[in-house]
């Protein structure tokens, strides 16, 4: 289910000077429905809707490799997309041995965002984080990405340990989006790869590139370029916590001069589904509980057994039917 929320953010021309105040750029947050949900961020100006990344809902996405093994998760265990406060969002995800949460957070000012997997676990276990997103540039025949010296980017391209820059624009006349590297808190990053989004979505995990082929060698929309930031394997120790963070900034996003207004807090995300189905849940389950109890009662005393007894109980049935059907029309 897509659920959209509207926070109010700051975006400055690909200069990075500002223009004259002029309307409000509004960042719209959605939860893609890919097995592992992302956030996908949208600015929008007017009547104009730009994708910040995802030009197709589930192709950026978190991936992880946990003791070795590559992690799959199921769909059902991520809970809808959770306000912290006015700058911040979560996907969870529960299982019993570890816990996932998928963080978006803002400035103050809006200016700037992490995207972050937080891994915290009950039990020692050896973990490394992939983050694939999918630019969705290139198409134009631009360079897809320029890195911190200026250099542009326009061929299948890996960066390794201390070779890797702080800061990457991704960017054309549409969505010039600056990826920096957050060194203080993030677990450290260990290869960079930028490739067209086709090949490198079909082996995320040991991708290797080819240094004479450029973005656009395929038709169509599918001459995107995309970028993967691998992260080193680390221990989390039971009861610990270790965050993989790449933050952007949107300050380099040239829309008709627009500098957007001071942020105003976003709509309140709406949790009562969730709510709702546990009501339901704990309700029903307190109810069997109730006929069990009854038809034990019953086992124990055979003489109290007779047609009013039994109707009760299968009017009970009955009811709790009728409950597990509203709750199913929740889900």
């Amino acid at each position: 289910m897509k659920i959209k929320y509207f926070l109010c953010g700051v975006i400055l021309c690909a200069a990075f000077t500002a223009a004259p105040a002029q309307d409000n750029i509004i960042f719209d947050i959605n939860r893609t429905k890919d097995v592992l949900p992302f956030f996908q961020v949208e600015a929008v100006a007017g009547n104009k809707r730009t994708l910040l990344w995802d030009r197709h809902e589930g192709t950026s996405k978190w991936l992880i490799i946990l003791d070795g093994k590559r992690v799959n998760f199921r769909n059902a265990n991520w809970r809808s997309v959770q306000r912290i406060d006015d700058y911040t969002y979560v996907i969870a995800y529960k299982d019993p041995d570890f816990s996932v949460e998928q963080r978006l957070e803002f400035s103050n000012d809006f200016r700037r965002g992490s995207l972050i997997l937080r891994f915290s676990s009950n039990l020692m276990h050896k973990v490394q984080a992939i983050l694939l997103l999918d630019t969705h540039l290139g198409e134009a025949g631009a360079a897809p990405f320029t890195v911190s010296n200026g250099s542009a980017i326009s061929k299948e391209t890996e960066f390794i340990g201390l070779n890797i820059p702080q800061e990457i624009l991704s960017g054309s006349s549409e969505v010039p989006l600056v990826l920096e590297l957050d060194s203080a808190n993030s677990v450290r990053l260990t290869r960079v790869v930028m490739a067209n989004y086709i090949r490198l979505n079909s082996q995320p995990y040991r991708y290797i590139i080819n240094e004479g082929r450029d973005f656009t060698t395929l038709y169509h929309e599918n001459n995107d370029g995309a970028i993967l930031f691998e992260f080193i394997e680390t221990v989390v120790m039971p009861g610990e916590s270790k965050d993989f963070i790449i933050s952007f900034n949107v300050e380099g996003w040239n829309y008709e001069n627009i500098v957007a207004l001071p942020p105003s807090p976003p709509e309140v995300i709406d949790d009562t589904a969730n709510q709702d189905q546990f009501s339901f849940l704990k309700d029903y389950l307190a109810a069997i509980k109730a006929i069990i109890d009854k038809i034990d009662t019953l086992q124990a005393e055979p003489a109290r057994i007779n047609e009013t007894s039994v109707s009760g109980i299968e009017s009970q049935v009955l009811e709790q039917e009728r409950i597990r059907t509203e709750y199913e029309n929740l889900r």
